[in-house]
């Protein structure tokens, strides 16, 4: 069965970046990185990085 989900980038816009990425990671095949990728090119965040890639 598919779920039909809209992203709002008006309303995605008006979150800050947590929060954005843990509405994101809600739907299935959404991870952390897609979600930080989709901060930096949907929504043209600058200063989005991986912390956990800076650890390893």
């Amino acid at each position: 069965m598919k779920i039909k989900r809209r992203i709002s980038l008006v309303k995605m816009s008006k979150l800050d970046d947590e929060s954005v990425i843990s509405e994101l990671t809600k739907i299935r095949g959404i991870g952390p990185w897609t979600a930080e990728m989709f901060l930096m090119f949907g929504l043209k965040r600058k200063d989005v990085f991986r912390l956990a890639i800076l650890l390893y």
